[in-house]
């Protein structure tokens, strides 16, 4: 339910929603360290089914970018997190580009 609302028309709706995904996903947030993946938080099958969502990366695409420096650094975290695998599964399947 959480992916879905992060494509909500409602910017508050979506935001709210993807913020919480990005926490389910292991993305943090400290003074020191800025935006790091916690493995302490992250829900390894959340974070799973997330990678296997093809519009969320477009989804918090969008509500990353009506947002303050301070969340977008974590968005851009968690999209590194849902494309690295996904990059891997296209090189595993072989249809990666040579």
């Amino acid at each position: 339910m959480l992916i879905e609302m992060a494509g909500d028309v409602n910017s508050e709706v979506a935001f709210t929603a993807a913020r919480q995904v990005t926490f389910y996903c292991g993305v943090n947030q400290s003074a020191k360290k800025g935006a790091f993946v916690d493995s302490r938080i992250q829900v390894p099958e959340f974070l799973a089914f997330a990678r296997d969502q093809p519009l969320l990366p477009v989804n918090i695409e969008r509500v990353c970018a009506a947002s303050h420096k301070h969340f977008r650094d974590q968005f851009h975290l968690l999209l590194n997190l849902l494309r690295t695998a996904n990059q891997a599964s296209d090189v595993d399947s072989g249809s990666g580009v040579t």
